[in-house]
């Protein structure tokens, strides 16, 4: 991994951890969470998004949502339509946050991220 990926998955895990008011997933257990996303080959990422969203507890599922979306478009930026859904079905109030990741990892697909939302909402 070079080390502008690394930094850029360590910032944005230590961003999802940031967003959540009382947590208690460690910066270490969101950090795992990216890495397990995307390590996945691009037509599992979806299912482990949501299966790692769900097992989360209620006050982590915005910041897991968060990274491992994150993540998974990192790695897999052609999953777009299936890890955004994947993960909005899985923490449906988190869906403004998601929506910003998607836009600041792939803001070439801005048009794609709102039919994505505006479908699955």
């Amino acid at each position: 991994m070079n080390s502008v990926k690394k930094i850029s998955v360590t910032l944005a895990a230590l961003s999802a951890v940031a967003v959540m008011s009382v947590s208690a997933a460690t910066v270490a257990e969101v950090e795992a969470m990216g890495q397990k996303v995307a390590s996945a080959k691009a037509v599992e990422a979806p299912a482990v998004v949501s299966k790692l969203i769900n097992a989360a507890s209620k006050e982590d599922k915005q910041s897991v949502a968060i990274a491992t979306l994150g993540a998974g478009l990192r790695a897999h930026p052609a999953a777009l339509v299936s890890l955004l859904t994947s993960a909005i079905k899985a923490a449906p109030g988190a869906t403004e946050a998601l929506v910003d990741v998607a836009l600041d990892t792939v803001p070439d697909s801005a048009l794609t991220i709102v039919r994505v939302v505006s479908e699955v909402n």
